[in-house]
């Protein structure tokens, strides 16, 4: 049985993101050599990649990702619990699962069910994190990710990518260190 590696970006239909998300799959790749890779992502999002990297090495599956903008917010997070809860069920218990972005709702309850499954989760975190700090400039989108910081901590395998030590101290209140891995913010250099 072999190991698989499954790398999901739930959020993203276009080039944002593309620099951080092209640096994550490298980096990812060259840490899972000889293991099957699997890259999930919208087909635009995946165009805007393959102008950084080459993803020859990689299992391609194509979805739909609706526009990242709060009045989508509920139906995004019902396609990505649908989505990552199939992800799960599907993965074997070696397999290591990665989700490029994340939403409240569907942490809690992707916390939850791998309480149970165990399997290895790693969770990149960016910008929502700023809801957390009490000089948010995020708006009232700021209440909508507070639904998830009670679920930081869980005992649930799931590891969070934290972008810089400098943020990872301003989580410190919200996110135990054992459960961050701590990276510089990764970029291609052309």
């Amino acid at each position: 049985m072999s190991e698989k590696v499954i790398v999901f970006e739930p959020n993203m239909n276009g080039p944002a993101h593309t620099e951080i998300n092209a640096g994550l799959l490298k980096i990812i790749e060259k840490l899972s050599s000889g293991k099957s890779l699997e890259f999930i992502s919208d087909e635009v999002h995946l165009n805007s990649l393959r102008k950084k990297i080459d993803l020859a090495k990689w299992n391609i599956n194509k979805i739909k990702v609706i526009d990242y903008k709060p009045k989508n917010f509920l139906m995004m997070e019902l396609m990505f619990l649908y989505r990552s809860t199939k992800i799960l069920v599907f993965s074997k218990d070696i397999d290591s699962i990665y989700f490029l972005g994340i939403l409240p709702i569907s942490l809690n309850i992707l916390s939850i069910i791998n309480i149970f499954l165990q399997r290895k989760i790693i969770i990149a975190l960016h910008g929502q994190m700023e809801a957390f700090l009490d000089n948010s400039k995020i708006g009232k989108t700021r209440y909508y990710y507070y639904l998830c910081r009670y679920t930081f901590n869980n005992k649930d395998n799931i590891k969070y990518i934290v972008f810089g030590e400098s943020i990872a101290k301003n989580l410190d209140f919200l996110i135990k260190r054992k459960k961050m891995l701590i990276i510089d913010q990764p970029y291609m250099m052309e």
